[in-house]
């Protein structure tokens, strides 16, 4: 299997995931670290959905979901006077350049920046410079400014909204559980 043009930590991060169905991302905390954090976890994004592997992929929705929640429950806001955590432009780009539409990834971060962000952002020369630079994000937070003004349902109030099924047959093959040995989990790599 070749995986030369895929980031070497989320190959890295993926095989964690394989033996503990966990990894080590960094934590949500000044801007940078949470900018950090966000690119760790869209590059494995786009690794799993390279490969379909909608176990990982759901992991990773909720630790997006967990990046912009407080330890209360409730959202955070995009930006206060000591955090920014809206996903800079560079990981816009990312998903937006590996996933395809319609892609729960694409329909959360949308979701973000209509749901909680400050409409006085909308009017700053920076947010214009974003989508400008990414027209289908400007066409996802479109769709997702007309559902809120129809709606007015905040669809990040559930995270299963952002799920994929888990297809039977990788239920069946014991991929819901943590690959016990190496060669396990080449077993595993191979048959992706």
């Amino acid at each position: 299997m070749e995986l030369a043009e895929d980031n070497v930590e989320a190959v890295e991060r993926y095989v964690q995931w394989l033996y503990s169905r966990d990894f080590k991302i960094s934590p949500v905390g000044n801007t940078q670290c949470t900018n950090a954090r966000y690119l760790e976890l869209i590059r494995l994004y786009v690794l799993a959905d390279k490969f379909n592997i909608p176990l990982l992929k759901n992991h990773i929705m909720g630790l997006l979901f967990e990046t912009i929640k407080l330890p209360n429950g409730a959202f955070r806001d995009l930006i206060s006077q000591d955090l920014d955590i809206r996903p800079p432009v560079s990981v816009l780009r990312l998903i937006y350049t590996n996933t395809p539409k319609g892609s729960p990834v694409r329909k959360f971060i949308a979701a973000v920046f209509v749901w909680h962000a400050s409409v006085i952002r909308y009017e700053e020369e920076a947010c214009w410079g974003k989508m400008s630079e990414i027209p289908d994000f400007t066409i996802d937070i479109a769709i997702n400014l007309a559902k809120r003004v129809n709606n007015r349902v905040d669809p990040l109030k559930d995270i299963m909204s952002f799920m994929e099924p888990i297809p039977k047959t990788e239920i069946a093959d014991g991929l819901t559980e943590p690959v016990k040995s190496p060669s396990a989990c080449l077993q595993v790599l191979a048959s992706v």
